[in-house]
């Protein structure tokens, strides 16, 4: 028996620049006084620094390391997961977002031919921002599931205990946010892909290192639209790509540097094609997005019609007199 129908289309989204204009974090420094550029420099010449003194750093994740630091310094006094969670009703959507998750959820679910094989969309976000800024901002209610960085208030000690204050053993300001809990760069974006195929968040007994037929996983690559905006997010777009999956970069139609970026992504054919990050209906993004959507419903529909008419041995049927096989002399003739 197959463990999973494969009928979801599931539509992974990062986060950032796609679904809502510039950075998450602008709020948080606004709030905090800090210069977003000054910040950004910073991090940027972290790794390069490290190196010097023999050691590794990640860049793509090595912002949640020098938001700590600002916290030890004492520049976020009383930031913790609520506070950031408050953060994400600040955050400024791009045009037609969120409405438009549900607008393509409810095409799909509206189709006779699609519902009758119990086709749906499901959206995911997977991104390298903050998850608990994601958690609290409109779009949360309309996915499924996401992939974000993440930190820890009070850490569990020695032996499991937990720690619900922070005491003379963490020096400095002793902030509320101490540990980084999970961590998301643009490689690892990549495992959150193979998460969503096997179904590891819809069923916890499923690790992503276990073996799984392609015919057995969840949501199989061809069922994914990847919506992305930058050269960052190539990993990802490789993967979806690999596995005939459909990915687009969008970009701000104000910024000819991002335009030249995606538009390169385009050259390379890492995506299908790339449009403006606006959602509303009619735009080129509604079109392609909708596209996408119906020719994945479509392909689901012909294979399980398919493995269905494969699976079914028909009955014989009668045959009229006329058409009766004559192989020799009726006994009536003789």
């Amino acid at each position: 028996m197959q463990v999973f129908p494969q009928n979801v289309i599931a539509m992974v989204w990062d986060f950032d620049g796609t679904l809502i204009r510039g950075n998450m974090q602008a709020p948080l420094f606004r709030d905090y006084g800090i210069d977003p550029d000054a910040f950004w420099a910073e991090v940027d010449g972290l790794p390069e620094r490290y190196r010097r003194q023999g050691l590794r750093m990640a860049r793509d994740s090595a912002y949640l390391n020098h938001l700590l630091t600002y916290a030890w310094a004492g520049r976020l006094d009383g930031l913790g997961n609520e506070k950031l969670r408050s953060y994400g009703a600040s955050l400024e959507f791009h045009e037609g977002m969120p409405a438009f998750l549900k607008a393509i959820s409810d095409a799909i679910a509206r189709d006779r031919t699609y519902r009758r094989h119990e086709i749906r969309v499901e959206h995911y976000i997977v991104s390298t921002g903050l998850r608990q800024i994601i958690e609290g901002s409109a779009v949360r209610r309309l996915v499924r599931d996401v992939w974000a960085s993440e930190f820890i208030e009070a850490p569990l000690g020695l032996g499991g205990a937990v720690r619900p204050t922070v005491d003379d053993t963490f020096p400095l300001a002793a902030p509320a946010l101490t540990q980084i809990g999970y961590a998301i760069d643009n490689t690892t974006k990549t495992r959150a892909l193979f998460e969503i195929n096997k179904g590891v968040n819809a069923e916890p007994g499923i690790d992503v290192n276990d073996q799984m037929a392609e015919s057995e996983r969840r949501v199989p690559f061809a069922n994914m639209i990847c919506v992305a905006d930058g050269p960052s997010d190539v990993p990802m777009f490789s993967v979806v790509n690999r596995f005939g999956g459909k990915a687009f970069a969008v970009y701000d139609p104000s910024s000819e540097r991002h335009f030249d970026q995606v538009s390169l992504l385009v050259e390379q054919q890492r995506v299908i094609t790339s449009f403006p990050a606006d959602y509303r209906e009619g735009s080129e993004a509604w079109l392609w997005l909708h596209r996408a959507a119906r020719e994945i419903a479509a392909d689901i529909v012909n294979r399980r019609e398919d493995a269905l008419r494969s699976a079914t041995a028909h009955a014989p049927s009668h045959v009229s007199g006329d058409a009766a096989p004559r192989n020799g002399p009726s006994e009536a003739s003789g």
